[in-house]
């Protein structure tokens, strides 16, 4: 073998060589990257959460839910009045590793029934006796009014109040009561109209 040929044999083994460990780095970094963009998403994830229960301007009648991918936030839920709807997209927009945000939170009716069920049903969860209020920025049970179908969200022991939350809901005139549905995804949020 001529040195010509020993040589193009030899650059062609190192090319090879440089080639595959070029794709099994490549791969590495590919699945790390994936893993990099999880943890991410999860710290994006709570830090969103995060903002939402120390957003001034919700109240307990407004439930938000937070989905990441990639570090695109896309909220969902309900929330009383349109103004919060933008306040809580603008200020998780804010927020370090956001790339966009997809607002899909609806606003509840603002009816006078709505407003009075929303009103009687605070009053007899949180000063009936059935929930104290608490000095936390969030509320145990949130409680969602949409033309008098009323949602419940929240953290109550089943039954340590849950039974006694919905049963002062229908006796209070909501025309449906669907309770802690987290497990559903928001799912029935709007009921259909009659």
């Amino acid at each position: 073998m001529t040195r010509k040929e020993t040589e193009h044999t030899f650059g062609s083994s190192w090319k090879t060589l440089f080639g595959v460990a070029g794709l099994v780095l490549a791969g590495a970094l590919h699945v790390s990257a994936g893993e990099i963009g999880r943890a991410g998403d999860n710290q994006i994830r709570r830090a969103a959460e995060q903002a939402i229960r120390i957003n001034p301007f919700l109240t307990v009648f407004d439930h938000v839910v937070v989905d990441v991918d990639g570090g695109y936030v896309q909220l969902r839920g309900s929330v009383e009045r349109r103004h919060r709807r933008e306040a809580v997209a603008a200020g998780v927009a804010r927020l370090p590793g956001v790339l966009g945000v997809r607002n899909e939170i609806d606003v509840q009716s603002s009816s006078p029934a709505d407003k009075s069920l929303r009103r009687r049903l605070f009053e007899s969860i949180y000063y009936g006796g059935v929930l104290a209020p608490n000095d936390e920025p969030w509320w145990q049970v949130q409680i969602v009014v949409d033309r008098q179908r009323v949602t419940l969200f929240g953290d109550v022991p089943r039954g340590a109040g849950q039974e006694r939350i919905e049963a002062i809901a229908r006796s209070l005139g909501a025309l449906a009561v669907d309770t802690w549905p987290e497990d559903r995804q928001l799912a029935q949020y709007v009921s259909p109209q009659d």
